[in-house]
């Protein structure tokens, strides 16, 4: 990884800007555009890389603030041909709402992708030092005014993190959506459980997203594109980020890709978004807001998909934001709440809404709070070998089953097949109605409203008949009119069940996931394990209960599993062994609105419930405003 101070960058990067060589192209916009001129060309690195980039500038005169867009996609070619004709890979309607804004909009291409040469690796530190360059590059323009913000979600997001890791001078402010920083642990094998979907899934959409650039291109009369694009996939065939699964567990590979470290470098002001349902990237985003200045750090986060960063309620807070602090505009920002945490978010067609219905997603209600980290009390519910759920350890005892998968949940992977048939056009089943497998465990109706914030941990006592198993957790509400809602899932591979301290919480178990590390069970044995469910928010009304339900991996949003599990598992609860779910209690404060409705709340789809609620006494909450 780079090393380099911020003033070592400073220096570098204004040199390169001065001795870039650039290859240049302009064309006038047609008169229905909403930027008014276009220039593309490419800019060279230090190891005689050419990034591509184009610059769409708004319909005024003079110098502009800067919208930086910088990933793998199409970005460098941004208002060529098939831009304008609407065939662009992220939302070309938040570039107009910047260029209407009044910024110059400018996307780059990363090395090794679309029209940029080079060789593309996965996390390479050269994202971070690529990005600098550009930024430096877009600020020393004549229509510039030398302040850059950066914008985008999913890879588009996770640049910024590596740009504002090197602390580029002109970087003024970031707004990251929907990122990952640690990717062993947030994608690639979340608690040791080898996800061998997702990466694949994502190699083949970013090179179809290259016949985007082509055609761009193709528009612009640029041949260097057209061989650039022609090697990039040959080459990409090889040097896709499946090499990853040939590294399962946190090594030198691993190490050499740890963004999450590198985010504490950040001083820039950042904005950052992400859904806790997050159908491809997951929410954890490797926890790395903690390494911020909470001070200079907002936070939107929201039950939702991947691409809710393009709705209009989004772009609503983004504006603003890059307006104070890129602008200059005394708008009044700094001033707002650094954390919303956006409730029952809902669109037409949810609980899996079409792109076009997603962009009209807006929060029921909105709580708020002045900072990061939002306060919650770790609270600890027990679970008994009668299936409840208490805050008092109940009956004592042992529950064996087989680890059959459990259902498969669809939260957003519209038109896919990869949750074993559970995805597919909106209307379509989004959670399957297969007889559930494994156990659950529920607590009795509340006797009032809680809202449960953040990571929670399982900590389960278990034994196998075989030296390891594969566990899935899912966190559910059970709804007074009998159906189960979606809430949270998370994953466990039992061999990796070693904890790091330095990473740990109550409500945050953290794992190596070291060849070192791994644990082999000894048949009949009970270990304890902690299991990380990962990030959520969701307001368990009054009459309702808690549900969690314990089985094996199976698909969620665009993540698989593999079917390793064999044998028999059994859960211990007894004074011995105390299993037990440690949640994050954020309010017992009413909500402002009623339940909502089966399917009405993005990415938290109903079924029918098949376990009642037991008649046990209530859990007795502490109360909290």
């Amino acid at each position: 990884m780079l090393q380099t101070s911020a003033g070592r960058v400073a220096r570098a990067v204004m040199v390169l800007v001065a001795t870039a060589s650039l290859l240049v192209g302009a064309s006038a916009a047609a008169q229905a555009s909403p930027w008014a001129k276009r220039t593309w060309g490419y800019l060279t690195t230090p190891d005689g890389v050419q990034l591509r980039y184009s610059v769409l500038l708004p319909q005024a005169t003079g110098r502009f603030p800067v919208a930086l867009k910088y990933d793998g996609y199409d970005a460098g070619t941004i208002g060529g041909a098939a831009y304008q004709a609407g065939d662009s890979w992220e939302s070309s309607a938040l570039d107009s709402r910047l260029l209407a804004a009044g910024y110059a909009v400018v996307g780059v291409s990363m090395r090794g992708t679309g029209c940029s040469s080079g060789t593309f690796g996965v996390f390479s530190p050269s994202w971070g030092s690529d990005g600098a360059l550009a930024v430096q590059w877009a600020a020393a323009q004549p229509w510039s005014t030398g302040r850059v913000g950066m914008y985008g979600w999913s890879w588009t997001g996770i640049s910024q993190l590596f740009t504002a890791s090197q602390r580029p001078p002109a970087l003024a402010a970031l707004a990251p959506g929907m990122v990952v920083t640690d990717p062993l642990r947030d994608v690639g094998a979340p608690g040791g459980v080898i996800n061998g979907e997702f990466p694949t899934l994502w190699w083949g959409t970013i090179m179809d997203t290259w016949t985007l650039d082509s055609r761009n291109a193709a528009g612009d009369g640029d041949p260097t594109c057209a061989a650039n694009v022609a090697s990039n996939l040959a080459t990409g065939q090889a040097s896709s980020p499946t090499t990853a699964y040939g590294h399962p567990f946190y090594d030198s590979y691993w190490a050499e890709r740890d963004l999450r470290s590198q985010t504490a470098k950040i001083t820039a002001p950042v904005l950052s978004v992400e859904d806790w349902q997050d159908e491809e990237v997951g929410p954890r985003g490797g926890y790395y807001q903690d390494l911020l200045n909470p001070d200079t750090t907002w936070y939107i986060g929201s039950n939702g998909q991947h691409d809710l960063y393009a709705s209009t309620s989004v772009q609503n807070q983004l504006v603003p934001f890059l307006d104070h602090f890129v602008k200059g505009v005394n708008n009044g920002f700094e001033q707002t709440p650094h954390v919303r945490l956006w409730m029952e978010t809902t669109a037409p067609g949810a609980p899996l809404p079409s792109e076009d219905e997603l962009a009209q997603a807006t929060p029921s209600w909105t709580l708020t709070a002045p900072k990061l980290p939002v306060p919650v009390r770790p609270t600890t519910l027990y679970l008994n070998a009668d299936r409840t759920l208490t805050g008092a350890r109940g009956a004592d005892g042992t529950l064996t089953y087989p680890p059959a998968p459990g259902p498969s949940v669809n939260n957003g992977a519209l038109g896919s097949a990869v949750t074993g048939g559970n995805a597919g056009p909106a209307g379509e089943e989004t959670w399957s109605s297969a007889p559930p497998t494994g156990v659950s465990f529920t607590t009795a109706a509340l006797n009032k409203t809680v809202t449960l914030a953040g990571s929670a941990s399982l900590d389960v006592w278990l034994s196998s008949t075989t030296p390891d198993t594969a566990l899935q957790a899912t966190v559910t509400e059970v709804r007074p009119d009998g159906e189960e809602a979606y809430v949270q899932r998370g994953w466990l591979q039992v061999s990796d069940r070693a904890i790091d301290p330095s990473l740990s919480t109550p409500l945050r178990p953290v794992h190596p996931q070291t060849l070192a590390a791994v644990q082999p069970l000894q048949p009949g044995v009970p270990v304890q394990a902690r299991l990380e469910i990962e990030k959520f928010t969701h307001t368990f009304r009054r009459g309702s209960a808690l549900r969690i339900w314990i089985d094996a991996p199976s698909g969620t949003g665009i993540w698989n599993f593999p079917a390793t599990n064999a044998g028999l598992n059994t859960i211990y609860s007894d004074a011995g062994h105390p299993s037990s779910l440690t949640v994050g209690l954020l309010s017992t404060r009413p909500a402002p609105v009623g339940l909502p409705a089966c399917g009405t709340v993005i990415a938290e789809p109903c079924r029918a419930t098949t376990v009642t609620i037991p008649d046990t006494p209530p859990v007795d909450w502490p109360d909290l405003g």
